[in-house]
């Protein structure tokens, strides 16, 4: 998986490229029919955020990108589909 949930808490989803961004959980979407789902993975290696040179994600402007916008996630688990919205967190170290 891309993005995976913390073992250490249920509302922290993190990154499998590396744990200075992730998203937090805001809430659980009851019910919602989507138009589209994008492949979280895909959207953003293929996007100006993505070096592909270094294979590295430029933390700061994708943060600033998503900060905009509502981001959903889909968890699909056996026949049953779960939406959670969540927003981007930077990790300072």
């Amino acid at each position: 998986k891309y993005i995976y949930q913390s073992k250490y808490s249920n509302d922290i989803y993190l990154f499998k490229e590396g744990e200075e961004l992730y998203f937090k959980k805001v809430t659980r979407i009851g019910t919602l029919k989507p138009n589209k789902i994008l492949d979280l993975e895909n959207y953003i290696h293929s996007s100006k955020f993505y070096n592909n040179q270094k294979q590295a994600i430029n933390v700061f402007d994708m943060i600033d990108y998503f900060i905009n916008y509502t981001i959903v996630l889909v968890d699909k688990r056996e026949e049953e589909v779960e939406y959670i919205e969540v927003s981007p967190v930077y990790a300072i170290e």
